[in-house]
């Protein structure tokens, strides 16, 4: 785009700020949407809503994925630190960092069309069948997440949601109490913790 003789130095010059305006674009929505996929996996849900374009129902179910994964990475981290790389196993199931590497590695590689305040990131090979669409607002790339995916489920599902994070940080701390002498005992009183939980909420 600059490998063309400009008609005055004006225009010359706003064309060059123009192609590096562009390039800038592309660096930050790539940053916003590895910066959201890392926020996810760590249940920083004020980090999360950052860097997306959220409405009601979009910013409950947040609210609701962020307090289940953060109680999740509560509890890995304790059974970790009680079993070494075994604890990772303590929970089946969510996220990982593996996954959450792979979705930011798709960021980084991603085809992203950009249209003035909008754009769309789909995998370089063209197959995604339900791509990410961005909007800057206040000169942040945001997520539409009304966009992205289905949320009233998940908004539907808060109670449960969380029982299953309560279920999480009180094992947590058991494991920290040392109440448990395996990953095997912990999982097992993750269920129990849960059924507890299911109880209290029922009025048992």
């Amino acid at each position: 785009m600059l490998n063309r003789l400009c008609v005055s130095v004006a225009v010359s010059a706003l064309a060059f700020c123009g192609a590096f305006a562009k390039a800038d674009d592309l660096a930050d929505i790539r940053t916003s949407g590895k910066a959201f996929a890392q926020a996810l996996h760590d249940g920083d849900v004020a980090t999360a809503k950052h860097y997306a374009v959220t409405d009601a129902t979009t910013e409950k179910a947040l609210d609701i994925i962020g307090e289940i994964t953060k109680a999740r990475k509560t509890l890995i981290d304790a059974a970790v630190a009680k079993w070494g790389d075994e604890g990772k196993n303590v929970v089946v199931g969510g996220p990982n960092s593996s996954q959450t590497e792979g979705v930011q590695t798709n960021f980084q590689d991603a085809k992203i069309e950009v249209k003035g305040d909008t754009a769309t990131a789909t995998s370089k090979d063209g197959q995604d069948s339900r791509p990410v669409y961005f909007k800057k607002d206040g000169g942040v790339w945001k997520i539409e997440l009304a966009k992205l995916a289905i949320f009233a489920s998940v908004t539907r599902a808060g109670p449960q949601s969380h029982m299953i994070a309560e279920a999480y940080t009180t094992t947590a701390g058991e494991i920290r109490d040392g109440k448990y002498k395996t990953v095997q005992d912990a999982k097992m009183g993750v269920r129990t913790n849960l059924t507890n939980a299911l109880r209290r909420a029922r009025g048992g």
